[in-house]
């Protein structure tokens, strides 16, 4: 899934490209320079591929970026796409590889869930609720039940924010029975809530507990786009 996205597309705004577009393309917010983003892409797709620590992702391309003056505070325009300074600092990498990493990873789950569908219909959601402060909406969540294909999961499959740790875990027949578990018959209201996001014109709707940029599947929306 990761490598099949391979156009790269300068932006200034995360909000700039959403759901679909990021199967398609690859983009880093205030990254305005080809070949850097190609460096940064080029990166990821190594630690995807052969394995490794946020650290070991950032030993590897803290040097490129720190050459191309991506790093502290930046106020060059050709190379940010905006007048304003930013900061590039370990919290925007890490923001960066984790995003990238489990937005991949859960492309990769579906098409597993997919292939496997006939041995486990059923998906699970587990939410991150070990968490000191979990999110009462993904906690609402932990433990709904629901066919694979059943159209919940088009808005649902996590991870369903920035940060957000839930999970969907594969279930048969014989683990309904096993652990006493049923298919979800009653799911929980789902509210929607206006998002403007900077930089378009037209407002967008977002299920409440999901943040902007997040309810989609990226497994079916990767399949669509191609």
């Amino acid at each position: 899934v990761w490598q099949e996205r391979q156009e790269l597309r300068p932006t200034v705004r995360w909000s700039e490209m959403m759901h679909e577009e990021h199967s398609r393309a690859f983009t880093v917010a205030k990254i305005a320079k080809l070949d850097l983003l190609a460096a940064v892409q080029k990166s990821l797709d190594k630690v995807i591929r052969d394995g490794g620590t946020f650290e070991t992702w950032k030993a590897n391309i803290l040097p490129e970026l720190k050459r191309a003056g991506w790093w502290g505070e930046v106020s060059d325009p050709a190379l940010t796409g905006t007048d304003q300074p930013i900061i590039v600092n370990d919290r925007r990498l890490r923001t960066i590889y984790r995003t990238n990493i489990r937005m991949s990873i859960a492309a990769g789950r579906w098409r597993r869930f997919q292939a496997q569908k006939e041995l486990f219909p059923y998906l699970r959601y587990r939410s991150d609720h070990p968490r000191k402060h979990p999110r009462p909406d993904h906690l609402s969540w932990h433990g709904i039940i629901l066919p694979v294909d059943h159209p919940w999961w088009q808005e649902h499959f996590p991870p369903n924010g920035w940060g957000c740790n839930c999970l969907p875990e594969q279930v048969s027949e014989g683990m309904l029975k096993r652990r006493g578990w049923k298919v979800t018959a009653d799911l929980p209201p789902s509210a929607r809530e206006r998002f403007y996001p900077a930089g378009r014109t037209e407002p967008i709707m977002v299920p409440k507990g999901i943040d902007p940029g997040f309810s989609y599947n990226p497994g079916t929306a990767h399949l669509r786009a191609i």
